[in-house]
């Protein structure tokens, strides 16, 4: 679903290794920790109104939002949709699904243009 902006420059790596030590969540990694991740990351811009993921499917990947705005919304059986969660810049989406090794408990939308690091499947 998310479609990647291929990493063009070393200076794509210095700004994913920057983003990924500025979010709270992974902060306090070692730096050799950091520089794997980067080499396993890639940027991802998306407009509004773009589907990230979709509720019931695979966690197969870590998402950090670097801009923008998203809107993580649940569905019933009988169809109705409710947005239960906002995720704003320098939250993450996504882990603890993908540490329990469960399906997406939420289906996830971009409100504004978005600006995102995902981690490579």
């Amino acid at each position: 679903m998310l479609t990647e902006m291929v990493r063009s420059s070393q200076s794509d790596d210095t700004y994913i290794f920057e983003t990924l030590r500025a979010t709270p969540l992974l902060r306090d990694l070692a730096d050799p920790v950091l520089h794997r991740l980067t080499t396993i990351s890639k940027i991802v811009n998306t407009p509004e109104d773009v589907e990230i993921c979709r509720q019931g499917d695979a966690a197969g990947e870590l998402i950090i939002v670097v801009s923008g705005q998203l809107a993580g919304f649940s569905t019933a059986p009988n169809g109705t949709v409710a947005v239960v969660e906002i995720i704003r810049a320098g939250e993450t989406l996504g882990l603890a699904t993908l540490l329990a090794r469960l399906p997406r408990l939420l289906g996830v939308r971009t409100v504004t243009p978005s600006s995102l690091i995902s981690r490579m499947q």
